[in-house]
């Protein structure tokens, strides 16, 4: 659950400059984990945003998708296979990781390429327990609701900002103390269109259900399949061995 909050708030991070009054579309990244990777398929129109992934998470693989209205600092997590959702409060979230990355020290290489078709730069950010090498374009400024998003990552945005960096992130990635990759999300389509509204609903007869609960609930009857799955194949091999 931890790991599904900290994916959704990196995507939140990183798209802070769509989500604004004049930006109506869909955008496309891609996110790799140790776990497997996935697609984020994201629709944002004004102060809204809903996410869509192949997996929710890969043990759970719940059929869900997240809701994010941005101005009233609320997220849900909607899980239409049950006609459930529950609620989450960014704000809070968000808290946790307050100033995660204070005291990082940054390098801009000289790097330049292209994602999605925006001029990005290469930076590298270096803290005590983690790395991240983010590519950012300052041909997408950040919108009216940067400062809901960088207050909780103050020090890391005012030593880009001293080195003229004030645009979208298009790509991170996260190393940890050995080198090893944790986490990567890069944008690979950004295209303006007509959003409908019912992106952002949730149909009325879906009921509110607690998170830890839902998550505990759905943990538990995906390892009782994965072992009944694991009893089935190993009955059907020696049946097979038997008959040979």
């Amino acid at each position: 659950m931890k790991k599904i909050l900290l994916t959704t708030l990196l995507l939140v991070t990183s798209i802070k400059s769509f989500a604004q009054r004049n930006f109506e579309g869909k955008i496309i990244s891609i996110e790799r984990t140790p776990q497997g990777n996935k697609e984020n398929l994201l629709f944002i129109k004004n102060d809204k945003i809903q996410i869509e992934t192949e997996k929710v998470d890969n043990v759970f693989n719940l059929d869900g998708r997240i809701i994010i209205d941005i101005s009233k600092a609320n997220l849900k997590m909607v899980f239409d296979n049950d006609a459930k959702f529950c609620n989450v409060d960014i704000n809070k979230s968000l808290e946790k990781s307050k100033d995660d990355w204070k005291n990082a020290q940054i390098n801009i290489t000289g790097n330049t390429k292209k994602i999605a078709g925006y001029n990005c730069q290469e930076v590298e950010v270096f803290m005590p327990d983690k790395t991240a090498i983010l590519w950012i374009s300052n041909e997408v400024k950040y919108d009216n609701f940067k400062e809901f998003v960088q207050k909780y990552n103050t020090s890391l945005n005012n030593e880009l900002k001293k080195n003229n960096l004030d645009g979208l992130t298009l790509s991170n990635t996260v190393k940890d103390s050995k080198g090893t990759v944790t986490q990567e999300v890069i944008y690979t389509s950004i295209v303006e269109e007509k959003v409908d509204d019912i992106k952002f609903t949730i149909p009325k007869n879906y009921g509110e259900t607690n998170m830890e609960d839902y998550f505990k609930k759905t943990f538990e009857e995906a390892m009782k399949k994965a072992e009944e799955d694991k009893k089935n194949n190993e009955k059907n091999t020696k049946k097979d061995t038997k008959n040979k």
